[in-house]
């Protein structure tokens, strides 16, 4: 009894009852794939957001830490591993693409899951992009916490922490890099005022980073700013160069950077 409760409030049987009754047209193309779902639900005896009738979240899994924040109920109401393949594979496809040019059709077909099951669990591609931007941010964010660097106040050590974590990414996912250094370059009007402005948050946070750091150790000649620019669109360039190339290998990756940090502090530290 309680495993039928427990069924009849997945989101996933839910959505089965919507096509049936109210949606009919699109029954027969859904239908299919979200039997699929229930049967692998029921045979799993899980749902990583019920427990005890109430939605909660798994917080376990590296992948799907920081994706509670979009509060999609449909899509964290797949199987962990379908939640991962579609998130893998929307970073294959936005890292290996422009926006405009990365079709929700190639994700679907990397995911293994038809486009209008993709559709049915984020309505457009932006609000797909915007998830899987939201989701690098809190790893990146994650990570960085982890390493304590948020706790330091020696600038090219917080710089040097940002680069590796990055590189960690990179290690478990180069398709986390590329679809990272992207946004970066993406112009897509489509998009671009929401991601302005996202990237401004991020922006902000590190402003409030620096504010905290020990700049007494530098040149008194240096513009501090355009200083902070110049490494930032190098240590960006390089990584983008390296995706380019297909040639994502983090060991050589970070070692060249540590060259690259040794070489900026002989230019703008302080002579002892």
């Amino acid at each position: 009894m309680g495993k039928s409760l427990s069924i009849a409030k997945s989101p996933i049987y839910q959505d089965f009852l919507y096509f049936v009754i109210i949606s009919p047209r699109n029954f027969a193309c859904l239908a299919p794939y979200l039997l699929v779902e229930l049967v692998d639900r029921v045979q799993a005896n899980s749902d990583p957001l019920l427990k005890n009738g109430q939605q909660v979240y798994n917080e376990d899994n590296f992948l799907m830490k920081g994706a509670k924040k979009a509060m999609n109920p449909k899509f964290y109401a797949l199987p962990q591993a379908k939640q991962e393949a579609i998130i893998q594979a929307g970073f294959r496809v936005f890292g290996q693409h422009t926006y405009k040019k990365a079709p929700m059709s190639a994700i679907a077909d990397a995911a293994g899951i038809s486009k209008p099951l993709l559709f049915h669990y984020f309505h457009n591609k932006k609000e797909l992009y915007f998830f899987l931007f939201d989701l690098l941010v809190q790893q990146t964010d994650d990570f960085l916490k982890e390493g304590g660097c948020y706790e330091t106040l020696d600038f090219f050590e917080l710089f040097k922490s940002v680069t590796q974590t990055k590189v960690q990414l990179a290690r478990l996912n180069p398709d986390w890099l590329a679809f990272s250094l992207k946004t970066y370059y993406e112009q897509d009007p489509e998009i671009m005022p929401e991601l302005a402005q996202r990237m401004k948050q991020v922006k902000a946070k590190q402003v409030q980073l620096m504010d905290k750091l020990d700049m007494s150790c530098f040149r008194p000649d240096i513009d501090f700013q355009l200083m902070y620019k110049d490494m930032t669109w190098a240590a960006q360039g390089y990584l983008w160069e390296h995706v380019q190339r297909g040639s994502v290998d983090p060991e050589t990756i970070e070692a060249e950077f540590n060259q690259l940090i040794d070489f900026w502090k002989s230019l703008y530290l302080r002579k002892e």
